[in-house]
This record gives structure tokens, sequence and C-alpha cells, in this order.
């Protein structure tokens, strides 16, 4: 977390490439600094051209009021995945 701040998962589209964390921060209308540089730009579904990134939670776009229209979608909860008891040997 940057300035304390969590961040939130954000999904966009882009059709002809992966693209760069700065491509996706303009996507989002946000700054460079806002998106989770260790988590970066990951492919969810690259033959439909959509991917992930982490934005800060005060600083991600609003809901699109349309969810099948526009070039990204969210803010999702990422939550952590830890074991739910003891671990088996």
């Amino acid at each position: 977390m940057k300035d304390g701040a969590p961040f939130v998962l954000m999904t966009l589209t882009a059709s002809e490439h992966q693209p760069s964390l700065g491509e996706a921060a303009d996507k989002l209308g946000v700054s460079l600094e806002d998106l989770d540089s260790q988590f970066g730009v990951v492919p969810i579904d690259p033959e439909k051209g959509t991917y992930a990134v982490q934005v800060r939670s005060d600083k991600a776009p609003a809901p699109s009021t349309e969810p099948e229209s526009g070039e990204y979608h969210g803010p999702w909860s990422n939550p952590k995945i830890a074991p739910f008891g003891p671990l088996k040997r």
C-alpha cells in the first residue's frame, strides 16, 4: 500500500495489445503513481483484451453506470488468499 491507502482491483479493455502500466493509467484516468507497480498489468482474457490492475482506492474512477460499456470496470475487491486452518503435512 502506498501512503496507507488500500488498493482495489479494476479491469480494463485493450484491443490491440497488453497495455503498459502507463497506458492502463491513461485508460483509467489516474496517474501512474496511483497504480500498484508490483502487481502490474495482469492478463485476464487476452483474446478479449481484458486485463487487471490495482488502483489506490481513494483514486479509483467511479463505477460505470452502464456496466457493459466503457473501457474499464470495477472497482472489485481483491482479498488476500490464505489457508483457513492449520496446514496438513
